[in-house]
């Protein structure tokens, strides 16, 4: 009697109810299983079909999936209509799929074996036979069993197309191959901007202007036409946007909100809130996210409109951590996440990011790598620390002659300091700039 090859046809039916009914189910299981990890025949073919629609940013559901289905002549081949319909009602959400996954790869890694088991009889009754060489076969076989996308490739697969980069970012525009610019003339001109694949670090101390950095330039770049992603841990959409009214028309935050704008102000306002709602900024205000939950909540952006150009989070130390019991392993396991997400994504991931208190024990009241809270792992992750200082903050400094970058500056309201620590692209970088908390805008300082 032959025996049934290992298969598990109700956790392979799940797992495609699951992709019919959650769009995030779609991006976990395209990243794990591979057609040939379905056993039956109808599965492999739907299968196929749910990852063509996700690739032409069709929302998968019954009626989208029937007719993708009927385009490729495969209705029949799978059972009907009828088959789709209660393929669709096997789970009522994704909560099991990870485990639904993982049965499915086990089976189909037994019948990989059992597959590289029959050809090594086979061989091995072979006449000509040689030990050594079906040993050596075997071993490169079994090495990949289990590795169904990811592992070592040599770098031959690769050198054409990055000699292809480098001819690319040569050309008129072609830079934007490599980089995001911010459209900060002053800062894009010291820090050339933000290199794709990228994690990014701005740190500071509290009040420093770290939040209002970042608004500036997703703001820039979304009036330049880039699609900005924002994760906004701190504000809710409302005080996000009276900042962004208030940098983009220099009307004071102040009277925004006291309501002391006179007619022309408010006729600004209205002016400028219709650019702002052309803008392609994305936010999620969403208290309380750890790591897998807001990678998720990228992944449904994604989905609905595409991938953005760029992604802010602020900022870390807001996110909740798994690991309760060890705040700088929990730290390190966001910083990770927001690395593999850039460069999965092909995008920069900027972060930001609340110092402690230690550096302001020094005399120059400077941040350094050493001061970033839970730094252990946030310094390791990030491809760039960018440092963010205005020294009017320490009333010490005050209307006095402050040293920097071997330069004496007369500290008032708006002296500001941005410099990286670290970059794993380029130099050092140190810049001075005006900020106006009144109008939440940094400047170039002339």
């Amino acid at each position: 009697m032959i025996k049934q090859l290992p298969n598990d046809i109700n956790a392979e039916a799940a797992i495609l109810s699951a992709m019919m009914i959650d769009s995030t189910a779609i991006i976990k299981v395209e990243e794990i299983l591979s057609e040939d990890s379905f056993y039956r025949k109808a599965h492999q073919i739907i299968f196929n079909n749910i990852l063509q629609l996700y690739k032409k940013n069709i929302t998968v559901d019954i009626l989208t999936l029937i007719d993708q289905l009927k385009k490729n002549n495969q209705l029949k081949n799978v059972g009907g209509e009828p088959f789709i319909n209660e393929l669709a009602d096997v789970v009522l959400s994704s909560s099991n799929l990870d485990h639904h996954t993982s049965i499915v790869v086990e089976k189909s890694e037994l019948r990989k074996l059992i597959k590289l088991g029959n050809n090594i009889m086979e061989n091995a009754y072979a006449d000509n036979a040689d030990a050594k060489e079906i040993t050596l076969e075997t071993k490169k076989c079994v090495s990949n069993i289990g590795d169904f996308k990811n592992g070592f490739k040599p770098f031959s697969d690769t050198t054409k197309d990055t000699i292809k980069l480098i001819g690319e970012i040569h050309e008129p525009g072609g830079i934007n191959k490599l980089w995001v610019r911010s459209g900060i003339h002053w800062f894009d001109n010291k820090f050339f901007g933000f290199m794709k694949k990228a994690l990014y670090i701005i740190a500071a101390r509290p009040a420093m202007g770290k939040t209002a950095l970042a608004i500036n330039m997703m703001q820039s770049m979304a009036y330049n036409g880039l699609t900005c992603a924002l994760s906004e841990l701190e504000m809710d959409d409302y005080q996000l946007q009276i900042r962004m009214i208030s940098a983009g028309t220099g009307i004071p935050i102040s009277r925004i909100i006291h309501g002391e704008c006179n007619q022309a102000e408010l006729s600004k306002i209205a002016g400028f809130t219709e650019v702002l709602a052309d803008m392609r900024i994305y936010t999620d205000e969403t208290a309380g996210h750890n790591i897998d939950s807001i990678i998720n909540s990228y992944q449904s952006l994604k989905l609905k409109h595409g991938k953005p150009d760029i992604w802010f989070v602020d900022y870390l130390q807001l996110m909740q951590t798994t690991k309760a019991e060890n705040r700088n392993l929990g730290i390190g396991d966001i910083s990770r996440g927001l690395k593999i997400i850039a460069k999965e994504e092909n995008i920069p991931v900027i972060a930001l990011c609340q110092l402690n208190r230690s550096c302001e024990l020094k005399h120059d009241k400077l941040p350094r790598l050493a001061d970033l809270r839970e730094s252990g792992n946030i310094e390791q992750d990030a491809d760039s620390v960018i440092f963010l200082m205005r020294p009017c903050v320490y009333n010490e400094f005050t209307n006095k002659q402050y040293e920097y970058n071997g330069k004496e500056y007369f500290v008032d309201d708006s002296l500001a300091f941005i410099y990286s620590q670290k970059d794993r692209h380029g130099s050092i970088v140190k810049a001075v700039c005006s900020f106006n908390a009144e109008k939440t805008r940094f400047e170039e300082r002339i």
